[in-house]
């Protein structure tokens, strides 16, 4: 299908695979492993992405069970620029108002750390989080900000539903 005929326009190929070869050396129990074959995406203009190392992850994909799909995620954590809704999406269920407000209860009677101390580089997202709730009494912007970040690197870890909990916190304060 063509798309459009001026500059950055383009073809879209649907297909099906029904074969491919694949050199047995870059496959590990039976899935082909990325770090092992020279991944290349196109980008625009003269630019490619070559996707190796750091810059692959992994989305453990729930066994026998469908997540909500990132269709259903709020409208601020789907259009985030830096959150990776891919991650939320596979969640089973959205939490309820009452466990997020018993997350943000628990976290904060939890042991916190002094703000002073807090650094956001180096800091888990459990510390993150709770340094976020304190601000939220006086700058509730940049605890957004703050719990974005924290929900970024709870996902890091594969951390989903403290993710999605706290990202959901934000509409509650």
């Amino acid at each position: 299908m063509a798309l459009g005929t001026g500059g950055g326009s383009g073809n879209l190929i649907l297909c099906e695979v029904l074969k491919f070869h694949i050199d047995r050396n870059v496959l590990k129990d039976g899935v082909i492993e990325p770090d092992l074959i020279d991944l290349v995406g196109r980008n625009s203009a003269n630019y490619y992405t070559r996707a190796s190392h750091s810059s692959i992850f992994e989305i453990e994909k729930p066994i026998a069970k469908t997540g909500i799909g990132i269709d259903n995620l709020p409208d601020f954590i789907r259009n985030s620029h830096f959150l990776s809704a891919n991650k939320l999406g596979n969640i089973e269920k959205m939490p309820q108002r009452e466990d997020i407000l018993n997350f943000i209860e628990s976290a904060r009677n939890a042991e916190s750390l002094p703000q002073q101390n807090l650094d956001i580089n180096s800091s888990d997202h459990f510390s993150i989080f709770q340094y976020a709730l304190q601000l939220a009494e006086s700058d509730k912007k940049k605890a957004a900000a703050m719990i974005e970040l924290a929900a970024k690197k709870a996902l890091e870890q594969n951390r989903t539903e403290f993710a999605i909990n706290a990202l959901l916190a934000i509409e509650i304060f």
